[in-house]
């Protein structure tokens, strides 16, 4: 299934994606992983702050409202001639500015002081002072409920993924709020249609996990078990179908790298694990050791579905 028919996604959408991320099927969407995880249940004191922490998120209460019609002019009168506006947040620990330079009349309209919001960015300075530029912004309580899911469910768990992205995909608004959604969406429409690639007695002898439930908890951990499962199931799968076609070597070694393969060798043949210096500049020249050594197998598997 192509992914502009999944909600929130479209043509254009589509378009960008495929040229800056090359996914245009679910299938290829569900197996773009996240790069790193944030635990959205915890929450930082702005007193504790520092500008070389990654992503972090808040619980604060609005306190004022200052727009501008330009990044350095005094307050502006009119909405439609701001440039900049600066929203001044406390947690009782501390204050704290958060800007933003696009979306602002949405944004003056929600963030009213006295109002309280999560709010999830990147601490940076500006002027010797910490700040945050266009956080994502929630209501209270959001994180929680998604928390509370099923076990079915993908927001079964507080950890979120964080995906690939470039300046293009920001400005087109597919920021990692979105990104999430959008994988939400391609597991509701899509988890059904991945057929188990792994015979039945390899995933006993290797305690794997089915891939469903792989897909499932690499993007949406239900804990910290489940995507370890997940992960070790992953890792296993890609560099077991590398033998497959070694024409494909290069972008699979990319992203079993990319999900840390080094870790998991301990499951493969001492062969193997001889054969494989871990170190990603190796990378290629040992997948081709590892594809010579599956060679001999006689067994016929399914390849990926897309």
């Amino acid at each position: 299934m192509d992914i502009q028919f999944l909600p929130g996604v479209g043509p254009k959408r589509a378009a960008l994606l495929k040229k800056e991320l090359a996914v245009s099927n679910i299938g290829e969407l569900l197996r773009l992983y996240p790069f790193r995880y944030i635990d959205r249940s915890s929450y930082v004191r702005i007193c504790d702050l520092r500008p070389d922490m990654a992503y972090i998120q808040i619980r604060a209460r609005v306190l004022r409202v200052d727009l501008y019609s330009s990044t350095t002019a005094e307050a502006a009168p009119k909405l439609n001639t701001i440039k900049r506006m600066s929203v001044w947040i406390s947690d009782g620990t501390g204050e704290m500015e958060i800007v933003f330079f696009k979306g602002i009349k949405w944004m003056y309209e929600r963030l009213k002081p006295g109002s309280e919001w999560i709010f999830f960015g990147k601490p940076q300075t500006f002027n010797g002072r910490i700040n945050i530029v266009h956080p994502e912004v929630d209501p209270v309580g959001a994180n929680t409920s998604a928390a509370a899911g099923t076990e079915g469910s993908t927001g079964a768990g507080t950890m979120t993924g964080v995906y690939t992205s470039t300046e293009k995909l920001k400005n087109a608004g597919v920021t990692g709020k979105v990104m999430n959604k959008i994988m939400e969406a391609a597991l509701e429409k899509g988890i059904s249609q991945e057929r188990e690639t792994l015979p039945e007695y390899l995933m006993k002898e290797r305690g794997l996990v089915p891939l469903q439930f792989a897909l499932r908890n690499i993007h949406f951990p239900k804990d910290a078990i489940a995507l370890e499962k997940a992960r070790y199931r992953l890792k296993f799968e890609e560099l077991f179908f590398l033998q497959r076609n070694k024409n494909g070597v290069i972008g699979n070694i990319q992203h079993i790298d990319h999900l840390g393969c080094a870790v998991f060798l301990g499951v493969f043949p001492e062969q193997i694990r001889s054969s494989f210096v871990m170190h990603p500049a190796n990378l290629l020249q040992q997948a081709q050791n590892i594809g010579d050594i599956f060679a001999g197998s006689k067994t016929n598997f399914h390849s990926h579905s897309s």
